[in-house]
């Protein structure tokens, strides 16, 4: 399933969680759980646009 991603969706992908990753380290008032549900739906909407 990788190989339908490319080199930029999977860019874009890492960047979305490395600034979740972020978010949650910065103490974000935020509930984690919100913070990394929208990263995935994100990379979901990635990958979907993709297709």
């Amino acid at each position: 399933q990788i190989r339908g991603w490319g080199l930029a969706g999977l860019e874009r992908a890492l960047r979305i969680l490395m600034q979740t990753d972020l978010t949650l380290r910065s103490g974000s008032a935020a509930p984690p759980e919100a913070l990394v549900s929208r990263a995935l739906i994100g990379i979901a909407r990635l990958r979907q646009g993709a297709g």
